[in-house]
């Protein structure tokens, strides 16, 4: 069902291109591989990676895959949709126990119509599992229509059963003067676009339509323009985080400064409220002084006149006690209130 959802949607999006561009034809080159055991189920037994290299020029295309099985017995076969009277040559090799590559010769299945063949696993184990280098070679134009005006579409699906342990990836890259219909995640390297992805999920599939560029030179122009445009915006950006660090560095020195005047403004601060209520005690001893002489010297005066009324002092007596005790009354006051 999710494949037959996938299928229609590439068929909206080549009917809205065809639509849009005058004199616009679409061909589609649907491509399947498998590889299966003749003894046992690979799938739920060992661990298998296909990685799918599929390099499309304008001469000849080449599909490559790398098949890696943790373990296997008997023999293997490897088969995909492709007529086998279209391909061009067929490469085959396994490396060995000593990381060598070999080479072998196979012999197509004269019973099938499509490129299969068997390959016998006994002697081939590497150090650790097997591997396999396999490489369709067919002429480019017997299966796609390089031609203007013309959307190709490469639609692979993997037949091969494979477990959550698995791991399928492709790699494929555009013949040079094409770019892809959605150019999401592809890059561009040597004038050509590839793109490379991780196949996963229950469909096992994977399609990329492309199509002839008509201006490359242009989206080449445009594209250094575009890196020397976040060249130049990545500079800038670069000078104003150094400015900040400048002015982060600045308020920290302002901070410090600032930090060091507000002690000693709290310093001073504690220092001028212990001088005012120095200020305040003195003054509170000062007016006990006062109201101390005020109500003592009349008290003394009226005792000195008494003496002098009853003729037990002389008149100088009465004026030397009078500064005398005036004095030694003071003298009291301040050494009680002061010291």
């Amino acid at each position: 069902m999710f494949r037959t959802i996938k299928i229609y949607v590439l068929l909206l999006v080549l009917g809205l291109f065809i639509f849009n561009q005058t004199n616009v034809k679409a061909e589609s080159f649907l491509y399947s591989f498998s590889v299966t055991s003749e003894t046992i189920d690979i799938g739920p037994s060992a661990q298998m990676n296909i990685l799918t290299d599929v390099n499309i020029d304008k001469d000849y295309t080449y599909l490559t895959h790398q098949i890696i099985i943790s373990d296997v017995q008997g023999n293997l076969i490897f088969e995909n949709s492709i007529p086998k009277d279209i391909i061009s040559n067929l490469e085959v090799s396994y490396k060995d126990s000593n990381s060598s590559w070999n080479k072998i010769v196979v012999t197509l299945d004269e019973s099938s119509t499509n490129t299969k063949f068997t390959i016998d696993t006994e002697g081939k184990r590497g150090l650790s599992d097997y591997q396999f280098n396999i490489i369709y070679i067919i002429n480019t134009q017997t299966i796609f229509n390089l031609a203007p005006n013309i959307l190709n579409s490469f639609d692979y699906i993997i037949n091969s059963e494979l477990g959550p342990e698995d791991l399928a990836t492709i790699k494929i890259t555009l013949p040079s003067g094409y770019k892809p219909f959605d150019s999401t995640g592809w890059r561009l390297q040597g004038g050509r676009f590839f793109y490379s992805t991780v196949i996963s999920g229950l469909e096992k599939n994977f399609y990329s339509v492309f199509y002839q560029e008509e201006d490359y030179g242009g989206s080449i122009d445009a594209l250094k323009n575009e890196i020397s445009k976040l060249t130049q915006e990545n500079a800038k950006l670069t000078e104003n985080i150094i400015e900040m660090q400048r002015s982060v560095e600045s308020y920290r020195v302002k901070n410090e400064e600032l930090t060091v005047d507000i002690k000693d403004l709290k310093d001073e601060l504690i220092k001028s409220k212990e001088e005012q209520q120095q200020a305040n005690m003195n003054t509170a001893s000062f007016r006990y002084l006062s109201w101390g002489l005020t109500l003592s010297l009349p008290g003394m005066q009226f005792f000195l006149n008494e003496l002098r009324e009853k003729n037990k002092i002389s008149p100088t007596q009465l004026h030397l006690g009078s500064v005398i005790g005036t004095f030694i009354v003071f003298m009291l006051l301040y050494v009680s209130l002061f010291l």
